[in-house]
């Protein structure tokens, strides 16, 4: 009897074992994570500040500053809907941060040093456009004579002149769309660029003629 009991057990605890394999294991979504120092007017913040991570104005992180001879922060950022080498905005307490270290950006498995300092109040930076020959571009909304403020938002629009078409754009914006957006966490320059498409033929008034005789 006790040998039955002992090979029942022994059953019981296989098919158990083999359930618990069955069970799918949930995939985790990749990580990042960000550590560095933290400073507010140029003095360590106070532990328990909190200090954010977004893209594009969506927070994609927040955690607390502590204290270890000057205060620090160590913050972990799943990828959600992030890509790979997705740009960062770091903020402590409402205060845009300005970055050293590594870049700010978020890499599959990175495990990144970006100290980070903000100033209080308002903060603004200017952005430069430099059109070449053949369009211009569009700002909305349109710069203010002391230049946005900091964290906002711009959408760049490039128009181009007749004969000539949008190409790409350069400096401290990307992509080969007519419309791109810079964040102003600091002081920028965009270039368009345009390319040559050979100048706009109309019918002369004897090809008009020949079309109609």
């Amino acid at each position: 009897m006790k040998h039955r009991k002992k090979i029942i057990g022994v059953i019981t605890a296989v098919m158990l074992l083999a359930c618990l394999a069955a069970i799918p294991v949930m995939a985790q979504p990749p990580v990042c994570s960000f550590s560095g120092t933290v400073t507010l007017n140029g003095a360590s913040v106070a532990a328990g500040t909190t200090i954010t991570a977004k893209a594009d104005d969506t927070e994609v992180g927040t955690t607390d500053a502590y204290i270890e001879g000057v205060s620090k922060y160590f913050m972990v950022i799943p990828q959600g809907t992030l890509t790979e080498g997705a740009a960062l905005n770091f903020y402590v307490g409402d205060n845009l941060a300005t970055t050293s270290g590594d870049a700010a950006t978020w890499e599959i498995g990175g495990t990144k040093t970006v100290n980070l300092a903000a100033t209080s109040g308002a903060v603004y930076y200017t952005l430069t456009v430099t059109p070449t020959a053949g369009g211009s571009v569009s700002l909305d909304p349109p710069q203010p004579a002391e230049g946005y403020a900091a964290g906002t938002v711009v959408e760049l629009t490039a128009n181009a002149a007749i004969g000539y078409e949008f190409s790409s754009w350069s400096g401290d914006a990307s992509g080969t769309t007519a419309i791109t957006y810079v964040t102003m966490n600091g002081s920028k320059t965009v270039q368009a660029n345009f390319v040559s498409v050979g100048p706009t033929e109309y019918p002369s008034f004897y090809d008009w003629l020949a079309w109609w005789m």
